[in-house]
């Protein structure tokens, strides 16, 4: 998905590694971008000001389209939308008035990264209710360079030695590369679920109910792996370990039309995400973790009216409440003829947040008033 917001004109993405994608948006990214999926906000209270890879988590193959909201919208979405709003809505079941079930798949490969990916899903439409059930997995290998460098920079890009520790193994010394056009250490998998029903309750009131969950392999963080310190490499491990994001929300559109309100949309959500972060520096047995978890519990409306030709009053309201716990630890190696046969001793890691746990809460309301002056002018109010 960072690589489809990376095709839109106006989006900047910076990747630290090949599992990753940071969109950048009138210069600025991390939490002051604000990431949307059905309605729900993404940002959660460890969203920092470093790169952020939270983008990936939304499948591409899941999404029916992505919208893009440039400038300060965070009158509307707050103080996190300073840079603009990258709204992903994934695919909707549709009603049919005959009972019918649909199925697809979709296979890919790719020679430059070896990657392979594999979803498939089922759609079963009924007259008052239906139902969207889709997996996808992607695995992707070390990613391959170009070898022509006509900017005349001869070795600029290529990796001559790399870390052969990671997936449990263990090597004291950086390995020489065979492929110096080879990134070594990029490759990693994900899969990612989606669950979604839609009920028609009645002519002006429809019910969505949307799971999602997204998990990955450990991510190693290219950039890290490739630094150098006094002329060799400096990490012999540092990665990400699997990202999990789990999603579970109603949404209820109501169409009244009444004078004070003629649609909207009340939704409810729970988002659980999981991030951990583990590295080690060669010439050191000293492995440090770092994990988060982060449990989300938010309640939005949206609602609009239509004041006159050419007016619309808008109006809403959001809560949301992070818990957020974090744990650190450190490991030192017990090494045995080449191989890790388990730990010696333990030793402090400063956690990245509160390690007794933490929590944040914030609370909004706002108003928008919209006036179309002619064909191409629009007056916008907000409060």
């Amino acid at each position: 998905s960072a690589d489809l917001l990376a095709s839109i004109p106006g989006i900047k993405v910076q990747k630290s590694q090949f599992g990753g994608g940071s969109p950048v948006l009138r210069g600025m990214e991390s939490n002051r971008v604000l990431l949307v999926v059905d309605g729900v906000r993404m940002n959660n209270a460890i969203y920092r000001k470093g790169h952020l890879q939270n983008s990936i988590t939304v499948n591409p193959n899941l999404l029916e389209r992505t919208e893009v909201v440039f400038g300060p919208s965070s009158v509307i979405y707050g103080s996190d939308a300073l840079g603009g709003v990258i709204q992903y809505h994934t695919k909707t079941p549709k009603l049919a008035e005959e009972n019918t079930v649909k199925g697809g798949s979709f296979l890919r490969y790719s020679s430059v990264n070896n990657e392979l990916t594999n979803s498939v899903s089922a759609e079963l439409q009924f007259k008052k209710w239906a139902s969207l059930t889709s997996v996808s997995h992607s695995s992707f290998g070390d990613l391959k360079m170009g070898k022509n460098r006509s900017h005349g920079f001869d070795d600029w890009g290529k990796t001559f030695f790399y870390s052969n520790n990671l997936n449990g193994s263990y090597t004291e010394n950086p390995t020489a590369n065979n492929d110096v056009d080879l990134q070594r250490n990029t490759g990693f998998s994900q899969t990612d679920f989606l669950q979604k029903f839609y009920f028609s309750l009645s002519k002006k009131t429809d019910l969505k109910v949307n799971f999602q969950y997204s998990t990955s392999s450990d991510v190693p963080r290219f950039d890290k792996l490739s630094e150098l310190k006094n002329g060799a490499l400096k990490f012999a491990e540092w990665y990400y370990g699997p990202q999990n994001r789990f999603l579970a929300s109603s949404q209820l559109e109501i169409n009244p039309d009444k004078k004070w309100l003629e649609k909207g949309t009340i939704t409810a959500a729970f988002q659980n995400i999981e991030e951990s972060r583990i590295q080690r520096k060669f010439g050191s047995l000293k492995r440090s973790y770092r994990e988060e978890t982060v449990n989300v519990f938010s309640l939005n409306g949206d609602f609009t009216v239509p004041l006159a030709e050419k007016r619309d009053l808008g109006y809403g309201f959001e809560v949301a409440y992070n818990d957020v716990n974090s744990n650190s630890y450190g490991k030192t190696l017990k090494i045995n003829k080449g191989d890790i046969i388990g730990f010696d001793a333990d030793f402090v890691v400063q956690s990245r947040y509160p390690d007794g746990g933490s929590s944040y809460f914030s609370s909004a309301m706002y108003l928008d008033y919209r006036q179309d002056i002619s064909s191409k002018s629009t007056l916008n109010r907000n409060y």
